[in-house]
């Protein structure tokens, strides 16, 4: 009597493993035969996934493994995370780490070596990549290798001063790593280039102290106070302090020679006189000088009278 056929008992293994031997070990599979199991049950499949590997659906997280034990390995049903939320496939705990960079693919500098912003390992926070040492020379500046330079002013919108019309910025403005002084930038209508109440250079506005127009010059000793615009680098008016050597070469009609009489100039101003400039100065009977025009016939009070003669009091000798 012929025995019936062994029907397998509920829950014993699927075939796969005896699949895998059929077509790998034993070569079937190589020879072009095609392995099923009794019955007549599906035939090979393909891995849809790596195994242990996982996807994110949503908030939920599905794990790569042979769930419908057909030898061949796929994604399963999406379950949640049991302790924080599902990240590039892999469920974490958002409090057991701490992000080690801002944003993706950012580059920032590790001394003079590159390292890139990602995920570099299965947690849920952003990791920097390994270091990349700058070659050569270069070096490494914003996140960048570049040739070496050399900054060329202080820091980024610092200004220097070009004369009192225009600034240059301190910034980037070129595609090195160093701060370079910008282009000559004209300063705004009716502001000037200087030194501002915070010590730093900029463009700014001022006030006139004094009135050019009706300012009067003051004398002091050798010198003299006027009303001028170029006592420092601002444009505007204000009261300056020179000494007398200041008067030469400016106009007779200028009022520094009120304080500053410049012999030999044509005019007799100030403090000048016959006496002392009597080729500014016309020289009048009794100013205790004889020049010019005065002489003994005229004026006996600032010429003296020959021997045997005298002054009347006015006029010539007698």
């Amino acid at each position: 009597m012929r025995n019936a056929p062994r029907v397998p008992r509920a829950g014993a293994p699927a075939w796969s493993a005896a699949l895998t031997v059929c077509a790998t070990l034993l070569g079937f599979g190589a020879a072009g035969f095609t392995c099923r199991s009794p019955g007549g049950g599906p035939g090979p499949c393909a891995d849809q996934c790596t195994p242990g590997s996982g996807r994110c659906n949503g908030g939920l997280v599905e794990t790569c493994a042979d769930f419908d034990m057909d030898g061949c390995v796929e994604f399963g049903a999406a379950l949640p995370c049991t302790a924080g939320s599902c990240t590039f496939g892999v469920c974490g705990d958002p409090a057991a780490c701490s992000d080690e960079c801002t944003s993706v693919n950012v580059a920032q500098c590790s001394g003079n070596s590159v390292q890139i912003c990602g995920q570099f390992d299965a947690d849920d926070c952003l990791d920097l990549g390994p270091a990349t040492a700058c070659a050569g020379e270069d070096a490494c500046s914003v996140g960048l290798c570049t040739p070496s330079c050399a900054d060329e002013c202080a820091g980024p919108g610092i200004v220097t001063c070009v004369g009192t019309a225009a600034q240059r910025l301190c910034g980037q403005w070129d595609t090195d790593a160093c701060l370079d002084l910008s282009a000559p930038i004209l300063c705004p209508a009716g502001q000037y280039c200087g030194t501002a109440i915070t010590g730093l250079m900029a463009c700014q506005t001022c006030t006139d102290d004094c009135d050019p127009t009706s300012y009067t010059d003051t004398c002091s000793g050798s010198g003299f106070t006027e009303c001028a615009a170029d006592g420092d680098e601002d444009p505007c008016f204000e009261e300056v302090t020179r000494d007398c050597s200041d008067c030469s070469g400016r106009p007779s009609t200028d009022q520094c020679r009120e304080c500053c009489p410049m012999c030999g100039d044509g005019v007799c101003t100030g403090t000048e006189g016959a006496c002392t400039c009597p080729g500014d100065c016309t020289s009048v009977c009794g100013d205790g000088c004889c020049n010019g025009i005065e002489n003994t016939n005229n004026c006996c009070l600032d010429c003296m009278c020959p021997m045997f003669t005298s002054c009347p009091g006015s006029g010539g000798c007698i």
